[in-house]
């Protein structure tokens, strides 16, 4: 008889810290007096609050989701444009390259013959062409 007045001592204190646990766990006082209605409204109270917040912070995430998709496709965008400028200003100092390389191998041609002519003008005149 005492082995079992013991065994129910020891699952009376399980019990009560399982309850404890429970309520730390909900974060309710139960052991208030109050009758269980008025525990289970003010669990469903909070988990309408804990409802809210989740769902206010979700909406709050998509916005920014949102934000953050357009800023993205604003940025390819820009990314785009600026890789057109890119081949643009690439064709273009090409052009430039190979008209500045016919410049200068034509002013190198206008250089000889220059050269040459104010060489052939500092030439002694023969005698042959004097008579």
């Amino acid at each position: 008889m005492q082995q079992q007045v013991m065994l129910l001592e020891q699952e009376n204190k399980l019990l009560q810290n399982k309850e404890g646990e429970r309520e730390a766990l909900m974060g309710l006082e139960l052991s208030d007096g109050q009758p269980l209605n008025e525990h289970m409204v003010q669990l469903k109270l909070k988990y309408e609050k804990c409802k809210r917040d989740l769902e206010a912070r979700i909406t709050l995430l998509k916005n920014t989701e949102q934000e953050n998709i357009s800023s993205i496709n604003g940025l390819k965008l820009d990314n785009n444009k600026l890789t057109e400028n890119i081949e643009q200003l690439t064709t273009k100092i090409d052009r430039t390259k190979k008209k500045m390389n016919e410049d200068d191998l034509g002013f190198r041609e206008l250089k000889t013959k220059l050269t040459m002519k104010l060489r052939d003008a500092k030439r002694p005149i023969s005698r042959h062409s004097q008579t």
